[in-house]
């Protein structure tokens, strides 16, 4: 991983599902991806 470029919240029922906006090393901008944040922080 090399930088978080966005954060966003999704309300599920009674949860919140919390998401980060991930640039990937050797990838452009168009690459990157959506990943859980709770996975993005072990």
């Amino acid at each position: 991983m090399v930088e978080i470029l966005d954060r966003q919240v999704k309300r599920l029922r009674h949860q919140e599902i919390a998401s980060v906006n991930v640039l990937w090393r050797n990838h452009l901008v168009e690459g990157a991806t959506w990943e859980a944040e709770a996975d993005m922080k072990s």
